[in-house]
């Protein structure tokens, strides 16, 4: 629904019909990514629903199209700005019943939206849209990281309990989230759960984990 600028009255952009036609075309869809899912503990759930979803997805820059805001429009119609490909996440990961919410704030100084996934009783920030790198390429470098990790190129917009008396009393106040969760534990990040850290004098190791046949290799040093 939108309230344009000085009507009385919302408008819809859909009908009653059309709206439960694409609620049925949303969970087939789910369904249909369910019945790909094999793994059975929620990192490796929340791990092979990322992949594809950035697979199947295409990012959107220039569309007028309202959906590509949605899940719909990530899942159904495989194009989607970070919204959508946030709220996907979070539809996706609430089928296996792990908890998750969204993250509004700034990435290179550009409106944008993540998820918080709780995992093994810890929050950890996931940013699939930066994830998809285009053509099917999935990275994981924004999987499952701590506040200090994702501020590096991310900030989060203030809570409400952070918002000044002037924001609140606005007509226009400044965007916000609602109370965040701390996210500081590292166990469930994707190159530590799968051993893809390397330590200084690894030369060796990082030799034969270059040899083996992936597609795409990441792994990550231990430190700068």
């Amino acid at each position: 629904r939108i309230l344009f600028e000085g009507q009385d009255d919302l408008t819809y952009l859909i009908d009653k019909n059309q709206k439960d036609q694409m609620e049925k075309e949303l969970m087939s869809k789910v369904n249909e990514i369910k019945s790909q899912v094999t793994a059975k503990t929620p990192f490796e759930i929340e791990l092979q629903l990322h992949d594809i979803l950035c697979k199947n997805t295409t990012y959107l820059r220039n569309d007028n199209d309202p959906l590509k805001y949605t899940a719909y429009g990530a899942l159904v119609q495989g194009k989607a700005v970070c919204e959508g490909y946030s709220r996907a996440m979070q539809l996706l990961l609430a089928q296996y019943g792990i908890k998750s919410t969204l993250v509004t704030g700034k990435a290179d100084n550009i409106g944008h939206m993540w998820n918080l996934v709780y995992i093994e009783n810890a929050w950890y920030h996931l940013d699939a849209t930066w994830n998809d790198l285009g053509n099917g390429i999935v990275s994981h470098t924004y999987f499952n990281l701590t506040d200090s990790e994702i501020s590096k190129d991310h900030s989060r917009y203030v809570t409400h309990l952070e918002l000044t008396y002037d924001e609140i009393v606005c007509e226009t106040p400044s965007p916000y989230n609602f109370q965040l969760p701390l996210c500081n534990k590292t166990d469930n990040n994707y190159f530590i759960k799968k051993n893809y850290v390397y330590g200084p004098n690894e030369e060796e190791k990082i030799a034969k984990f270059l040899m083996q046949p992936f597609d795409i290799i990441e792994f990550k040093f231990s430190s700068d």
